[in-house]
């Protein structure tokens, strides 16, 4: 087989293809264990984040085939603020972060991923590196999904980081924001950061019981926001979803339920 890039662009290429994009709503992430020292110093969370290479995971080795997402939002998901930008790629900014900490990081710093994956082990894989980059030590621990999710549900035995998909169970900002970063769900593998933060535990709960999207969509932006600013977790990309289709196909629609296409709608012109 050739390479998935290469295959893509002839397919653009070819005259009787259309090929049809569209952001899924399936976000990467690295999930930082933040009641677990060093990565209770929000300086130290702001350090790796900065100590991740987005462009280059996101341009030079997956080809431009996702986009970034900075924050615990999909990015075409209502309630996701369209003008926050989240991290970029600084490891002048992050040694200058590392250097604020309280915290001493005397130890290495473990970085687990689902072994059925080469997507996340590429993520996590780039993030040693530039953890290395700025001082820190750290090691690789490749798992099974069942026990890297097993060891996620306990405080005690929850990775350092830890390299994950979150997908769309149900199209609603509680779906990735709330889930993650909901302190009452602490024990589910979604949110295993460990993070709380009394303000937007009340904003999330809020949210939840509030039956006006307008109002919904205020209080997520706002928790986004204060997420970001707090660095429990190094957002990378949302996936894209590419069907190439005869240009005989019309009525395509895609789901990001399941990474799906609502075939009803299909037909041939």
């Amino acid at each position: 087989m050739g390479d998935p890039a290469d295959q893509l662009k002839q397919l653009r290429e070819a005259k009787n293809v259309q090929v049809i994009d569209q952001e899924s709503m399936r976000v990467q992430v690295l999930h930082m264990h933040n009641q677990r020292p060093p990565f209770n110093d929000i300086h130290v969370r702001k350090a790796i984040s900065y100590a991740f290479d987005y462009k280059g995971f996101i341009h030079d080795i997956l080809k431009d085939t996702v986009v970034r997402n900075p924050g615990p939002i999909p990015n075409n998901m209502w309630g996701a603020p369209k003008d926050l930008k989240g991290y970029y790629y600084d490891l002048a900014k992050a040694k200058e972060e590392l250097a604020k900490a309280s915290v001493k990081v005397d130890r290495p710093l473990n970085i687990h991923y689902p072994t059925d994956n080469a997507l996340l082990e590429q993520a996590a894989v780039l993030l040693q590196d530039g953890m290395n980059k700025i001082g820190l030590q750290t090691k690789m621990v490749p798992e099974s999904w069942p026990v890297i999710t097993g060891k996620a549900s306990k405080p005690e035995t929850s990775p350092d980081i830890w390299s994950v998909f979150v997908s769309t169970y149900y199209a609603d900002p509680n779906n990735w924001i709330g889930e993650m970063y909901n302190s009452a769900n602490w024990g589910s593998w979604k949110a295993s950061s460990w993070y709380k933060n009394e303000k937007v535990d009340k904003l999330l709960a809020a949210a939840m019981t509030n039956p006006k999207q307008s109002e919904r969509q205020q209080a997520y932006e706002a928790a986004s926001r204060i997420i970001v600013e707090d660095a429990p977790t190094i957002w990378t990309f949302n996936t894209m979803w590419t069907g190439p289709f005869s240009k005989r196909v019309g009525g395509v629609r895609f789901c990001p339920i399941g990474n799906g296409q609502e075939v009803r709608w299909m037909y041939f012109k």
